[in-house]
């Protein structure tokens, strides 16, 4: 007597139902190692970016100090300039030549 398998097969046809199904499992392997290497190449590009990101972050937040700190250091001599200019020229305003001149 036959008996049946849950996929419709009978007994006298379980060595062709065994090689498909070994056939679908190593497909189904190579197809999940396939997933798996592409999620860690995902994983691992992610990993890079972020690490990317974090260093261009820092380059950028250096750059800002660096601008602050110059455009502090052009104001400070701005007013440097204007407060030799104003001493020189006698820190009053009667001793300031006119616009005309």
């Amino acid at each position: 007597m036959n008996k049946a398998y849950p996929d419709g097969l009978d007994d006298h046809d379980n060595g062709a139902a065994r090689t498909t199904s070994e056939q679908s499992g190593t497909d189904l392997d190579d197809r999940l190692q396939q997933l798996e290497t592409a999620l860690a190449d995902l994983q691992s590009r992610f990993l890079f970016q972020e690490d990317t990101l974090l260093q261009l972050d820092d380059a950028l937040v250096a750059q800002q100090n660096t601008i602050d700190r110059l455009e502090k250091m052009l104001t400070d001599f701005a007013d440097k300039v204007d407060q030799q200019l104003h001493d020189r020229q006698g820190g009053s305003p009667e001793h300031e030549k006119p616009p005309h001149y």
